[in-house]
Parts: structure tokens; C-alpha cells; sequence
């Protein structure tokens, strides 16, 4: 792993934890990582091997993993899992275990805070903030992390979740992401919002409220990207495609600022992609504060560019995505969101990608 992801680090084996059963997994870990004499300016990262199937029925068995990851959380300790069963299979090692390693030390990389590919892009002053959403069966009601923020390269700044009816504190979010960017760039020159539906007035009046505050006049502009992959509207390539399939970063203008982007990885007539990156097109609206602003097909193409190059951004896997990571990574973070016991995010989790 250090040869892969060239990070130096060692293992501090009198930090590790054993527990007897899965029941007793979660008191056990707390109790030592509570015990533990942790070393000043280090970063410490947990490797949990979890042997609750990934096909688990019971739920309480499954949510260990959210319990260890925030008690590890709250004490400044990052974590990654791995599961048993895909170290060892029928007793024995697994011999399909280095499949998975490209992935974990992937992840490993972007949560120390590493970058394991940008997009390459020319660096501008403006900054992207994406907003996802995940519905939570189990407490019955709609969790909102706001992915704050990227800039134009794709580096990752931070974020934080709300409840998805918490309009007053999406947009503080908004506005301290805003204040952090002009902090260390000066000036902002617009502000693009990656939203996972339509924004109405109510969701972003408080937000233009908060840019007031800081006395910037700059464009804010909402990219629609639809969550759910658009099935209504299809595109088929009839010329080029043995199987139908257009070129990935096609864009098809279906209505009046809508777009369709096919975001697969068929990049030339020779590919042949596999047959979980069939996507469907995903839906794009455009919308902006300032008006005719977006009669420039250069700037529409540009943004649409800019969330096709953020779906190449996923550090979880080395699988292609077909929504960007302005949408995915805040939906990510809702979805581990209500298993926590804390109302708020600690800092420190606020500032790594601990949930890959």
C-alpha cells in the first residue's frame, strides 16, 4: 500500500482492537480508543475489518459500522472498513482480495487528504458548491449534506448535513464556504450551485440573502442535475454503435435551458464498455440570477463540461460514476448521517472525506 498511494506511514500494533462477538464489538472499540494515548500531530487511521455481511438482514448487526466509524470520527481518528468475508472465503484467504485493494487504497489516499487524480482544467476564481440528498427510511424523513466546496480543479474543501427541511442552514453553509473562498483567493467572480433537484424560491432566496450579507453582487448559477438517471428520455447512436450507445460527453438540449449528458465510458468506436456502465443520460436544467446570461452556448458548454469532468472525481472506486461527485459525495453523507447519535458534524469532519 505505501508503494501504491506513496504515503509513508507505520502500524501501531498496541493500538489494536479484538473484539469476541458482534455485540460486544462497538463497547469494546470505544473503550479503547476512549483509553488510548494518541500521539500529537499525527493523523491516525483505523483499519476496521468488519465481519458483518454485506448481505445482512439485521439491522442492528449492520449499523456497527456506522457506530465504530463515528466514535472513531469524534476522536480525530479516520477509519476504513473491509470486509471479512472479502479477506477470507470458506476459511481460506481470499485469492480475489488484491482485486480490491486498487479501490481501499484509493480511498485511503483521498481521506488523509491526498488527491489521487484533478481534473485539468485551467484555475479561475470560481467556486462550486454541490447539495445531494438521501431519504432515510428509518427516521422517516430527507437528510441534505452541502459538499462545500470544490474549486474549478476539483480539490475538495469541505462540507456538512442537515435535515433536508433546514433551508436557514444550507444556506449558512453556503455563505461560510463563500466567506473561506474570498478569505484565501480575494474575489469570487460567480458561484455555481450543483443542486439534486429543482431549486424553488423558497431554497434560494435565503441563500442570496447570505451573499447579500457579505456584500458580493456576483452570479450565482444552479445546475439541476437529476439524481434519479433520466429514463424518459433516451439518445441512440445509429451510425457508430454496435450497441446503440453514443459517445460519453455527448450533450443533447431536449427544452429550453434542459440537456441531456451521456456520461458512460465509451470514449471511442473501439470501446466496449461493460455492461454496468450502460448509464442512462443524466438530465441537466440551467438557471441563473443574471438574465441572457446563459444565451452563451460557450458557458452553457462549459458548465455541462464541468459536471461530466466532476464525475471523473469519484475517490471511492476506480469504477466510473455517472453522477459527479458535487452530487454523490453530499448524498453519501446523508445516508450515514442518521445513524449518528451527534446534532452536528465535528470539525475534523467536516474537513476530510471520511465517508468513502
Amino acid at each position: 500500500m505505501q508503494d501504491y498511494i506513496k504515503v509513508p506511514f507505520e502500524l501501531d500494533i498496541s493500538k489494536n482492537v479484538e473484539f469476541d462477538t458482534v455485540e460486544n464489538a462497538v463497547a469494546t472499540i470505544k473503550n479503547a480508543v476512549k483509553n488510548a494515548e494518541w500521539l500529537p500531530d499525527t493523523q491516525y487511521m483505523a483499519l476496521f475489518v468488519n465481519p458483518v455481511p454485506k448481505l445482512e438482514k439485521d439491522e442492528t448487526r449492520k449499523n456497527i459500522y456506522y457506530k465504530i466509524k463515528e466514535i472513531l470520527l469524534y476522536e480525530g481518528v479516520l477509519s476504513q472498513v473491509i470486509k471479512s468475508e472479502h479477506l477470507y472465503k470458506n476459511g481460506k484467504p481470499n485469492s480475489f482480495f488484491n482485486t480490491f485493494l486498487p479501490h481501499i487504497e484509493i480511498a485511503m489516499l483521498a481521506k488523509l487528504g491526498g488527491v489521487p487524480w484533478r481534473l485539468n482544467r485551467p484555475t479561475n476564481n470560481e467556486l462550486i458548491v454541490g447539495v445531494g440528498a438521501f431519504y432515510s427510511i428509518t427516521s422517516k424523513s430527507r437528510f441534505v449534506g452541502s459538499a462545500f466546496c470544490f474549486n474549478n480543479e476539483g480539490i475538495f474543501k469541505g462540507f456538512d448535513c442537515f435535515k433536508g427541511h433546514d433551508t436557514i442552514s444550507l444556506a449558512g453553509s453556503i455563505r461560510e464556504a463563500v466567506a473561506k473562498f474570498i478569505a484565501v483567493n480575494y474575489t469570487a467572480s460567480r458561484l455555481i450551485i450543483h443542486f439534486y433537484k429543482d431549486i424553488g424560491k423558497k431554497e434560494l432566496e435565503p441563500i442570496l440573502k447570505t451573499l447579500h450579507t457579505l456584500g458580493l453582487n456576483i452570479p450565482v448559477i444552479v445546475v439541476t442535475i437529476n439524481k434519479t438517471e433520466s429514463k424518459e428520455l433516451i439518445g441512440f447512436d445509429l451510425k457508430d454503435s454496435e450497441n446503440l450507445m453514443p459517445y460519453s460527453g455527448t450533450i443533447l438540449k431536449v427544452g429550453k435551458s434542459e440537456y441531456l449528458l451521456f456520461n458512460n465510458t465509451r470514449y471511442d468506436a473501439a470501446a466496449k464498455p461493460a455492461q454496468k456502465e450502460y448509464h442512462f443520460p443524466v438530465k441537466i436544467a440551467l438557471s441563473c440570477t443574471v438574465e441572457g446570461m446563459l444565451d452563451d452556448m460557450n458557458l452553457v458548454e462549459q458548465l455541462i463540461d464541468q459536471v461530466y469532468q466532476f464525475s471523473r472525481m469519484y475517490w471511492k472506486s476506480t469504477n466510473q460514476q455517472s453522477l459527479p461527485v458535487t452530487i454523490k459525495y453530499p448524498e453519501m453523507v446523508a445516508e450515514i448521517y442518521p445513524y449518528f447519535q451527534h446534532e452536528k458534524l465535528s470539525p475534523f469532519g467536516q474537513e476530510s472525506l471520511w465517508f468513502l
